[in-house]
């Protein structure tokens, strides 16, 4: 075998292995949300107490992307990223044993900072290894994790609450994260041996790149960081709930209300696709969210017109729906701008950045929502999220025409 193809052969297997260790890190995380209906009535709670804990994960993982896309340069890319995912199987081996409710708070917590080190190193590993003919792909099947995961917990969910109970979701999250990391641990060498350092020469060149961003890049990435704050709640919000909404809305039993949300991942699945199509066809990255934004919140809005009514066959597309335009929107500033903009930022501190912001959103999302639906019923928290969706699209929009009109005035 040619040193080309070697090398061609290592950068596939790289990106597999970055895809496989963020697909199965959604398991151990989703193997709470997916679940939250069951863990209310197993321990006989509101939606307020299920709620608190996702949105203590989410505050951990957001916090710790930020922090974690500081640092990542320094890391050493085997020990912390196998650490992460041994973190999170820990906790997850802990929860499969049904603690306290009021330790789960705590337990996902450290589910969040231990999961909170994975995206921006494994950005910057992609960026560091890649050359420019194997860039594009890994931003589609990096984009791809998100869906992937959350398509297997929730199928798995679904069956492991037809026999045995929600606790088994635990366990399968807990060990398919530690056999990842094992295997990480083997190969890594192997598969970064190239990196070094097609960086020492082009570090020089990338620290000048860097300081010639422009004020307009900079306030793209802000509105960017903004999106993805809006995003994530609403995606986050959905996915947490909607077997809740279906569950107190038309009756649905627990295992049907989680089969029922599995539309959610694999309509988001085709997020990355669509997304990919729209920019090539639009050519403008703040516009492209525009679009996006304002297709969920005319999905929402029909949520809500159609909740009352006996169509849920068209509530559920229309939560897929969002779902989709949700995922696009993630992929695209999570996965695409880092990756696109590596010549003018460290792109594992980008990805940090965007992703911390994302779960800011995520964050309120869960005990936000919750509460709402608690007090007043779920008509409050559509309100809510198409009122967010709105508010996204009359930012871009603005942002938008300033944009031209300083392009025009130079």
């Amino acid at each position: 075998m040619t040193e080309n193809k070697k090398n061609d052969k290592r950068q596939k297997l790289l990106i597999f292995m970055c895809w496989l260790m963020y697909t199965v890190s959604y398991v151990s995380r989703y193997s709470y949300n997916a679940n939250v209906v069951a863990i209310k009535d197993f321990y006989s709670v509101t939606n307020s107490v299920t709620g608190l804990v996702g949105s203590c994960f989410f505050f951990a993982y957001g916090l710790g992307q930020i922090i974690n896309g500081l640092f990542c340069k320094k890391y050493n890319k085997k020990f912390f990223l196998a650490g992460a995912l041994l973190v999170s199987g820990a906790v997850n081996f802990y929860l499969f044993t049904c603690p306290p409710i009021n330790t789960y708070k705590y337990a996902w917590l450290l589910n969040g900072c231990g999961l909170s080190v994975l995206w921006s190193s494994l950005l910057l590993t992609l960026s560091e290894n890649l050359d420019e003919k194997h860039l594009t792909p890994a931003m589609v099947i990096m984009s791809s994790t998100v869906p992937a995961g959350t398509v297997i917990t929730y199928g798995a969910s679904a069956l492991f609450n037809l026999g045995g109970g929600f606790k088994y979701s635990f366990l399968l999250g807990g060990l398919m994260v530690s056999a990842v990391a094992v295997v990480w641990l083997f190969v890594c060498d192997k598969l970064t041996a190239k990196q070094e350092k097609k960086g020492e020469v082009e570090a020089e060149i990338n620290t000048v790149n860097k300081k010639k961003a422009s004020g307009l890049v900079l306030a793209s990435l802000i509105i960017f960081g903004v999106f993805m704050a809006i995003c994530n709640f609403v995606k986050d919000g959905l996915n947490a709930w909607v077997p809740q909404i279906l569950k107190d809305t038309y009756g649905f039993g627990d295992s049907l209300s989680i089969v029922l949300t599995l539309v959610l991942p694999v309509v988001g699945l085709f997020g990355s696709m669509t997304v990919v199509a729209l920019a090539k066809a639009v050519k403008n990255d703040v516009a492209v969210n525009l679009i996006l934004f304002a297709a969920s919140a005319a999905c929402i809005i029909g949520v809500m017109f159609l909740i009352r009514t006996d169509a849920y066959v068209l509530v559920i597309a229309l939560f897929g729906a969002v779902s989709l335009f949700a995922h696009a929107i993630n992929s695209f500033l999570t996965s695409f701008v880092p990756l696109k903009m590596r010549d003018e930022f460290n792109s594992g501190f980008l990805a940090g950045v965007l992703n911390g912001c994302g779960y800011a959103g995520s964050t309120l999302s869960m005990y936000t929502l919750g509460t709402i639906a608690d007090n007043g019923g779920w008509d409050g928290a559509f309100s809510l999220l198409a009122g967010l969706s709105a508010a996204a699209v009359a930012l871009a929009a603005v942002f938008t025409i300033l944009g031209r009109k300083k392009t025009a005035l130079k």
